[in-house]
C-alpha cells in the first residue's frame, strides 16, 4: 500500500499550472495509478491544460502517448478506479484512487502494486472496496483534523513521514 498526499490545486496561474503539470507528470512516470488517480480526479479545466502541458514529454518519461493518456482517463472515471499494466515497470500492474481534503481539493491518493500476475480482475474487484475504505478514512482524518484544529500531516515535502 503506498500514500502520496500532494498539494494539486493550489494555484491557478500559469507557472503554478505548469508546475502542477510536471509533478503529475513525474507521478505518471514513476508512480503510475497514484499519478493517474490524482490527474482524473481534477476537474476539466484544471486537468486539460496540464495534459496539455505535458503531452509532448509523456512518451519519453511515462511510456504513453496522449491519447493513451486520455484513454486512461476516462476509463478511470467509468471504474472509479486509475488501473496500469506495465507502464512504470514491466511485468507490474497497480489500482489508485484519489483522496480530497475537507475543502474538497484533490490532495492525494492511495495505490497497491504488483506482479501482473497477481492482479488480475478478480483481485482488483476485491481491493476497489477496499481502496474506496481507505481514502474514506484518509477524507475523514483530514475532514476531523482540520475540524479539530489539528496541524496538518506531515509530508516528505515538509520534512516528515507520510501521515501521523
Amino acid at each position: 500500500l503506498s500514500i502520496y498526499r500532494t498539494r494539486v490545486a493550489a494555484k491557478t496561474t500559469d507557472a503554478g499550472s505548469l508546475k502542477r503539470g510536471v509533478a503529475l507528470l513525474r507521478l505518471l512516470a514513476t508512480a503510475g495509478a497514484r499519478g493517474l488517480a490524482i490527474l482524473a480526479a481534477l476537474p476539466d479545466e484544471e486537468r486539460l491544460p496540464i495534459i496539455d502541458r505535458i503531452a509532448p514529454r509523456l512518451a519519453s518519461e511515462a511510456r504513453m502517448s496522449r491519447d493513451d493518456l486520455d484513454s486512461a482517463v476516462r476509463e478511470t472515471h467509468a471504474q472509479g478506479l486509475a488501473l496500469i499494466h506495465n507502464r512504470v515497470t514491466l511485468g507490474v500492474s497497480a489500482v489508485g484512487i484519489h483522496f480530497r481534503d475537507s475543502m474538497g481539493r484533490t490532495v492525494g491518493s492511495v495505490s497497491v502494486a504488483a506482479l501482473h500476475d497477481r492482479m488480475g480482475a478478480q483481485r482488483i474487484r476485491k481491493l476497489g472496496p477496499l481502496l474506496k475504505a481507505a481514502a474514506a478514512e484518509i477524507e475523514r482524518n483530514l475532514y476531523e483534523g482540520r475540524r479539530r484544529g489539528t496541524p496538518r500531516a506531515r509530508t516528505p515535502g515538509n520534512g516528515g513521514a507520510l501521515l501521523r
